[in-house]
C-alpha cells in the first residue's frame, strides 16, 4: 500500500488487513513519519517502511523510531518490491498475533544497565572514541541489533550489507551516534524487575560466549573471512528471541521453563504450548522486519533446527547452532 493520508488507511484496514505499509516522507495532508507513528500506535503488526529523500542524519532522527526499514529515494523499483517481498516473508515466521504485535511495536532491545552506562559515560567524555564507542555497542545485543538496523538503512547507499557494529558505528559518525543516544533514546537500560532465577545478563551472556566460539571456529572451517566476522554478530544475535520474551513476559517465561523440567520437553516444544511460537521465530521476526543481514536472520530462525534451512553448505548458522548447544559458564568478553 502507498497512501498519502492516514484516514484512507484506517478505513480499508478495517476491511482488509495489510502487511506492510510503504510511506514517502513528503505527503500533501500529514508527513510520513507522522503518520507510520499514526500507524504504529493502531496498528503494530503492520511492517512500516519509509521512502525519503532527505539526508541521512535529518531523516534517521525523525523516524528511527519509528519505522521498520528506510529506504532512500530515488528507489530502485526492483529494490522496493524485493523489501516488501522479503518483509512479507518474513510475517510467515511467527504465528502468533500476540507476539507480533509486540515485536513489530518494539522500538529498541533493552540494554544490560552497565553496559548502557559505560556507553553513556564514553558519549559524554571529552575525548569521545568511535573506537571505544564500537566495542562497547558490540558486547550488548540489544544495541548490536539496533546499530545494524540503522546502517543497513538504503540512506548510506551501502553495496554490502554490514554485520560489525564497529564498522557500523564509524559509518555513522561520532554526531549521529550522540543523537541516536541522547536525543531520540533509541538504546536503553532494562530496568524492569524480573522474578529470582531470571537473568537477563546470563542470558546475554551465552550468546556472547556462542558468537566468540562461533567466530573462532568459522575461521577454522572456512577460508572466508567475512564468515567469521558474520558468525560473531550471528551468534549475540542468536537469542534475541529469548531476551525479548524474558524481558516482555517474565512470568510466562518462567512457566515455560518450569514446564520444560517438569514434563521432559524441549525447550521449543515448551515453547509452543506456552506461546504458540519459538524465541527463534521471534527473533528472526524481530531482525527480518528490520532488515538485517539474511545469514543473521537465518541463524536466528533456525539455530535449533539448522535442517529446515534450504541452504546446505557451511554457512554462519552451521557455527552457531552447534556451539550453541554448548553451556558457556564465564563467557569472554573479548573478540
Amino acid at each position: 500500500l502507498y497512501s498519502s493520508a492516514a484516514s484512507d488507511v484506517y478505513k480499508r484496514q478495517e476491511q482488509e488487513s495489510f502487511d506492510v505499509i510503504v510511506s514517502d516522507m513528503k505527503m500533501p495532508l500529514m508527513d510520513g513519519a507522522a503518520f507510520l507513528g499514526e500507524v504504529m500506535k493502531k496498528y503494530p503488526r503492520i511492517i512500516r517502511i519509509i521512502l525519503s529523500g532527505y539526508s541521512e542524519q535529518e531523516t534517521i532522527s525523525r523516524v528511527v523510531n519509528i519505522a521498520h526499514q528506510y529506504l532512500a529515494k530515488p528507489c530502485n523499483p526492483e529494490h522496493l518490491i524485493s523489501a516488501i517481498r522479503r518483509a512479507g516473508h518474513v510475517r510467515t515466521l511467527l504465528a502468533n498475533p500476540e507476539l507480533r504485535d509486540l515485536t513489530a511495536s518494539l522500538q529498541t532491545v533493552p540494554s544490560i544497565p552497565s553496559i548502557y552506562r559505560e556507553l553513556i559515560e564514553e558519549i559524554n567524555s571529552e575525548n569521545a572514541s568511535l573506537r571505544e564507542i564500537g566495542r562497547i555497542v558490540s558486547q550488548d545485543t540489544g544495541m548490536t541489533a539496533k546499530i545494524l538496523q540503522v546502517v543497513n538503512s538504503a540512506f548510506f547507499g551501502l553495496r554490502n550489507q554490514v554485520v560489525d557494529p564497529g564498522m557500523a558505528v564509524n559509518l555513522l559518525g561520532i554526531n549521529t551516534i550522540i543523537a541516536l543516544v541522547l536525543s531520540l533514546h533509541v538504546f536503553s537500560q532494562f530496568t524492569q524487575a524480573l522474578p529470582e532465577g531470571l537473568s537477563i545478563e546470563r542470558l546475554m551472556d551465552h550468546g556472547l560466549g556462542t558468537a566468540a566460539l562461533a567466530k573462532q571456529f568459522s575461521r577454522y572451517y572456512s577460508t572466508d573471512a567475512n564468515m567469521a566476522e558474520t558468525a560473531f554478530f550471528a551468534g549475540l544475535l542468536h537469542d534475541i528471541g529469548r531476551i525479548l520474551l524474558a524481558g516482555n513476559r517474565p512470568e510466562e517465561f518462567l512457566r515455560m521453563m518450569e514446564m520444560k523440567r517438569k514434563q521432559g520437553m524441549n525447550e521449543l516444544e515448551a515453547e509452543r504450548k506456552v506461546w504458540g511460537s519459538t524465541h527463534s521465530e521471534v527473533g528472526a521476526y524481530l531482525l527480518g522486519i528490520w532488515g538485517l543481514p539474511d545469514e543473521i536472520v537465518e541463524a536466528t530462525a533456525f539455530h535449533h533446527t539448522p535442517g529446515n534451512s534450504k541452504v546446505k553448505t557451511f554457512t554462519p548458522l552451521t557455527a552457531v547452532y552447534l556451539l550453541s548447544l554448548i553451556h558457556i559458564s564465564e563467557p569472554t568478553r573479548l573478540r
